[in-house]
């Protein structure tokens, strides 16, 4: 009888008459075949790997600069020609690289493609992004224009350094000193402030005239003899004359000053809203004070007949207060044109408690409220 025995893929024909020895040594044969095999393709394994570290005939060497310069690499890779970089093996079923560095710059091109949509993204971004800044700043330019033309500013005529120079030489301005200009309606307090300001009784020499009628009719300067330094000029009213809010500013030479006062007794009229509009766009400070805060309380307590001066006082700031921020809030939305004021609140009898250290006034009315924010500002205080 005989029978077939299958060892590592070949097929010995043996008996069962042949002897245990003749057995063993084809064994032994075989092993030894088996690893002479394992040896010879591990040797050339190494063999393929060297000559393939080696090829540079026929594909460039890696160039790691596809991976930065997008813009200079035009070559757009697909599915295929990763895979024409491969060779597919029937036997195994598998593909084998042609060569490592042929297939490192096919993936490189595929790196190198994404780059180089992801760079044409971000520029059509930065693009779109520009355009809309753009409109945004042309719409904020229309804006500028519309306000400016309500104001009555005219661009054609914008001041310059030389007329301010020779504004001055003629309106009294002292060089080295701080000038403000006092502004605002007739009849507002502008004149009693200059004295305030100054230490002054009114009336008495080298104050300003005060009057119930329009006494101011020119520009007059009054140095400072308390708080030297400071020259204030009284200015005639805006009502005056029927001048716009660019006339006023323009022929009263406002221009000129280093700050400007707003006086005024009431709500801000719309001369007095163009004026610190006007000083908003040449950046010129302007401070607002609301004068005569004794009369005003009084006034409160008597329409509101409220029981005591106290509660007169809190009901009469917080009107001034609340008017103060819906002129804040209406006044334009073109930032150069939105000067966001403070209301200072005052009264004669309180700057004079402060300014000439006469102590507290015995009449409640006469309290100060935004007396000393006014005077830091105006740098008259510590």
């Amino acid at each position: 009888m005989q029978r077939n025995f299958k060892v590592r893929g070949h097929i010995e024909s043996t008996t069962l008459d042949d002897e245990d020895q003749d057995f063993q040594t084809t064994l032994d044969n075989e092993d030894q075949d088996f690893q002479t095999t394992l040896d010879n393709e591990d040797q050339d394994f190494q063999t393929t790997l060297d000559g393939t570290a080696s090829i540079t005939d026929d594909v460039p060497d890696f160039d790691p600069r596809l991976l930065h310069s997008p813009g200079s690499f035009r070559f757009v890779p697909t599915v295929n020609s990763i895979f024409d970089t491969m060779n597919y093996n029937p036997k195994t079923g598998e593909f084998e690289m042609k060569s490592l560095p042929t297939i490192i710059n096919g993936f490189c091109a595929v790196v190198a493609m994404f780059a180089e949509r992801n760079a044409y993204r971000e520029e059509a971004d930065l693009h779109a992004e520009e355009a809309a800044k753009g409109k945004k700043e042309a719409d904020q330019m229309l804006k500028l224009e519309q306000e400016l033309r309500k104001v009555g500013i005219e661009r054609d005529h914008e001041v310059d350094d030389e007329e301010i120079r020779t504004a001055r030489l003629s309106m009294g301005y002292v060089n080295g000193c701080t000038n403000i200009g006092i502004v605002g309606r007739q009849n507002e307090g502008k004149s009693m402030l200059v004295n305030c300001f100054c230490g002054i009784p009114h009336g008495s020499k080298g104050s300003a005239m005060i009057g119930e009628a329009e006494v101011t009719l020119t520009p007059t300067p009054y140095k400072d003899e308390k708080h030297p330094g400071y020259v204030w000029h009284d200015i005639p009213g805006g009502g005056t004359k029927n001048f716009s809010a660019w006339g006023y500013y323009f022929n009263q030479r406002l221009f000129a000053y280093d700050k400007l006062v707003l006086v005024h007794t009431s709500t801000l009229s719309e001369l007095d809203l163009k004026i610190l509009k006007i000083g908003k766009y040449r950046k010129q400070e302007c401070i607002v004070v609301r004068t005569k805060a004794d009369d005003h309380i009084r006034n409160c307590k008597r329409r509101n007949n409220h029981a005591t001066v106290e509660e007169a006082r809190a009901d009469f700031i917080q009107q001034v207060r609340q008017d103060t921020e819906a002129k804040n809030a209406s006044m334009s939305d073109v930032h150069t044109l939105c000067p966001d004021y403070t209301d200072y609140i005052i009264s004669e009898m309180g700057l004079a408690q402060l300014i000439n250290n006469t102590g507290k006034s015995k009449d409640p009315y006469e309290q100060v409220i935004d007396e000393p924010e006014l005077l830091r500002r105006l740098g008259l205080w510590d």
